[in-house]
């Protein structure tokens, strides 16, 4: 009898009728095995690159959140992505230093008609914005970016400049444009016209805490403060200007109360007027036509008076004979009349048979 050592050796031989089981089944045990293989593979890979992409600060679009959002821990360092950062937000500045919206616009989105009237003020005082930095981290999404920008701002009058920074989001379209989002502009959060994401705002919220974004801001004050104390024309300019905006924040204010209560002034003129359409089209529904002459004319004697214009369902008011009676208008072959006997006065309707004028 055939030991089991034996079955499986003689499974596994090359000799036999048939072959081996190996040589028999190759093609399928070796599909099977790089299927095996490419899936391990496959998997490894998306582990990988899902860690890559949280540790990146990046998340697929659909999927992020607060919780599941890393910052970066420093600032990028890719020289090609800073550079293109760089440029992006010269062009805005330029744009912005000119009051050039279109410019401007070919950048950043949305920007308001109200925000482009507050660039179009305030610019008048300045001249250009030099030395421009950027700092950036990965934002919420693929392709999206946190960035501060550290800027040198010269006016018009001063040959010094004031440090600045201002904090921007970046995001890319559809077509792989970088662009900014403009609903996170400065202008935008401290007058919150345009809604946004509130994910968004939180994160924006988390990253002006991050240590290095606030040395970098303190860095920025420092530099500000600095700058004042050595040159007294740039510090009594960098104050007209807050003046002046203060000036103009004040005006808008009080403009856009006023605007507001016109609208509310014609909202309510508007319903009253409303009002007094319908109830005047209530008070002449079923009422005569408007009276082309005070009085008329009435020939005959015992002319029956109705108190509606026609016969069907009218009631007699009274009778009048010929004269002169005053008119209060005319409903189809009716005139609405006013006579007066012996119980008073009284109104009704007339055929205009009887009216001879």
């Amino acid at each position: 009898m055939q030991s089991l050592r034996d079955k499986i050796k003689q499974f596994f031989s090359p000799k036999g009728k048939n072959g081996s089981f190996l040589k028999r089944n190759f093609r399928i045990i070796a599909a099977s095995i790089l299927l095996v293989i490419l899936v391990a593979v496959l998997v490894y890979a998306v582990a990988v690159d899902s860690g890559r992409l949280k540790k990146m600060g990046k998340i697929e679009a659909g999927k992020a959140n607060i919780e599941n959002f890393e910052f970066d821990k420093k600032f990028i360092s890719d020289k090609k992505l800073n550079k293109k950062i760089t440029n992006l937000m010269k062009k805005y500045f330029d744009g912005y230093a000119n009051a050039d919206i279109d410019k401007m616009s070919e950048v950043a989105t949305p920007i308001s008609s109200e925000e482009a009237a507050y660039i179009k003020f305030i610019t008048s005082e300045y001249d250009s914005f030099e030395n421009v930095k950027v700092y950036v981290k990965n934002g919420l999404t693929e392709g999206s970016y946190f960035v501060s920008v550290y800027y040198g701002l010269k006016f018009n009058k001063v040959d010094a400049t004031v440090p600045g920074l201002e904090f921007f989001y970046l995001e890319t379209d559809n077509n792989g444009k970088l662009y900014i989002n403009n609903l996170y502009s400065s202008y935008n959060f401290s007058k919150n016209e345009n809604a946004m994401d509130k994910t968004i705002y939180s994160l924006i919220s988390e990253y002006e805490k991050q240590d290095d974004v606030a040395a970098l801001r303190k860095d920025t004050e420092t530099a500000y403060n600095k700058a004042l104390a050595k040159d007294k024309a740039l510090a009594t300019e960098v104050t007209n200007v807050k003046d002046k905006i203060k000036d103009w924040t004040k005006k808008e204010k009080a403009k856009n109360s006023d605007d507001k209560k016109k609208s509310t002034d014609k909202k309510d003129s508007d319903k009253k007027s409303d009002d007094k359409k319908d109830a005047d089209k209530k008070s002449t529904e079923n009422k005569p036509e408007e009276k082309k002459s005070d009085t008329i004319k009435v020939s005959g004697t015992g002319i029956l008076v109705r108190d509606r214009a026609g016969t069907e369902g009218s009631n007699l008011v009274g009778s009048i004979d010929a004269g002169e009676y005053k008119n209060l208008g005319q409903e189809g072959d009716y005139y609405y009349i006013q006579f007066s006997d012996d119980k008073g006065v009284h109104t009704g309707y007339i055929n205009k048979q009887f009216v001879t004028n």
